[in-house]
This record gives structure tokens, C-alpha cells and sequence, in this order.
């Protein structure tokens, strides 16, 4: 799963969030299906939005890529559940 750390990097730089955000650190995700990082940004632009950012492989090697934006009025625990009830299928 570190090799997904470079893949991090390049998306929150590419949207600018280590300038306007500032990161909890990278941290392992595992569900069951899918094992790989994530990472957290908080108190983007000042204004209490959060980014979470994730890259995970499933057992045979597909791989995804997950953001989610939440702002100061949503639930932290939407985030949870969003990142635990994906699939690729096909």
C-alpha cells in the first residue's frame, strides 16, 4: 500500500491542497476488499471543509481512487461510510 503514497502527493498538489488545507498524514485503509492509503486534508480555505483523499487495490489489482469533499455542516461519519461501500464490478 506505500506505493500509493506518490499517487497522494500528485492529486493533493495537482488541486492545490497542501496550500489551502492542512493534512492529518497519510494512513493505511483496509475494508476487507480493498487495502491501500488515505489521506485527510482539514481546514481547507479557512473555512472548515475537509478533504479525504484514498487509493486502494482490490486482491486481483484493480484500483481506485476516491475524493470526497465534505464541508463544516456535514457529518464526519458520511465519510466512513462512503469509503466503505464501494466496488468495482465488471
Amino acid at each position: 500500500p506505500e506505493q500509493f503514497d506518490s499517487s497522494l502527493d500528485t492529486v493533493a498538489n495537482t488541486i492545490g491542497l497542501p496550500n489551502s488545507c492542512t493534512s492529518q498524514g497519510k494512513q493505511d485503509y483496509t475494508d476487507g476488499v480493498f487495502t491501500g492509503r488515505m489521506e485527510i486534508y482539514a481546514e481547507c480555505a479557512g473555512i472548515g471543509t475537509s478533504m479525504a483523499l484514498l487509493f486502494a487495490s482490490q486482491a486481483d489489482g484493480q484500483t481506485i481512487f476516491l475524493g470526497l469533499q465534505l464541508t463544516a455542516e456535514d457529518d464526519p461519519a458520511i465519510a466512513d461510510e462512503i469509503s466503505g461501500s464501494f466496488l468495482i464490478v465488471g
